[in-house]
């Protein structure tokens, strides 16, 4: 994570980053190998032909493409922003799924993102979604931790009082800390194997890089975060 342009980033984020990565290189991978071991075939059996020889290189040259892609969306998302721009809360949200996807998908979380995409903020993005990374990676470690198939995540952007806001609840059974609040203090964890500072490193960004707050409360069979933001200009040409 980092903090006003700044680099900082976590053991745990770079695990996720990794894990990512690792999960959308399997299946290319594997491909190439099975089309190298093709052409050895048809070479071996006098079968290779001209035409199949280019058909393999374009093929495999799209799935290089397609790995090199991944690569570039995950180092666009480490990389720090120096300056702060205006952003998107949804579409920063939605990029934030997106990277993280095949990881929850495989463990049964189904993500919602409603609201505008006009809803705009001013600050760091990359920093932004780095905090939903973190809310989306707990609640699936949680539906996990439970054994049970599938969870599901609501995250609703909208204004209030002149600030962009998002509301983000899972129904991976709450959060179990008295006082609540406690779960933004530093090396404070409900979680067995937890390190306590997911959520801390979140409150910081918010607070000290995007001026903004986050607050949490429990909902029946889970928890909601309510994130809030200063509001940008709204930007009438954004759909």
């Amino acid at each position: 994570m980092s903090l006003g342009g700044s680099t900082f980033v976590s053991l745990d984020t770079m695990g996720e980053m990794l894990g990512n990565i690792a999960h959308q290189w399997r299946q290319p991978l594997s491909t190439l190998s099975m089309m190298l071991s093709n052409l050895q075939d048809a070479r071996h059996f006098n079968q290779l032909t001209d035409e199949y020889l280019e058909k393999s290189v374009r093929d495999g040259g799209k799935l290089i493409r397609k790995m090199s892609s991944t690569i570039s969306d995950f180092t666009d998302f480490l990389r720090p922003t120096k300056n702060p721009i205006r952003f998107s809360l949804r579409v920063q949200a939605e990029e934030a799924i997106r990277l993280l996807k095949p990881n929850v998908a495989s463990h049964g979380l189904r993500v919602e993102v409603d609201g505008s995409k006009k809803i705009k903020s001013m600050g760091y993005p990359n920093e932004f979604s780095h905090v939903l990374l973190n809310l989306l990676s707990n609640s699936r470690d949680e539906i996990r931790a439970s054994g049970r198939a599938e969870g599901s995540v609501h995250i609703r952007i909208a204004t209030e009082g002149g600030r962009a806001t998002l509301c983000y609840e899972d129904d991976a059974g709450g959060i179990r800390m008295d006082p609540i609040e406690r779960i933004f203090e530093p090396y404070v964890t409900d979680k067995p194997s937890g390190a306590g500072l997911g959520l801390y490193m979140s409150r910081m960004i918010l607070e000290q890089s995007l001026r903004g707050s986050i607050v949490v409360r429990n909902l029946p069979g889970g928890a909601q975060f309510l994130i809030s933001l200063p509001q940008a200009e709204v930007d009438h040409e954004s759909r």
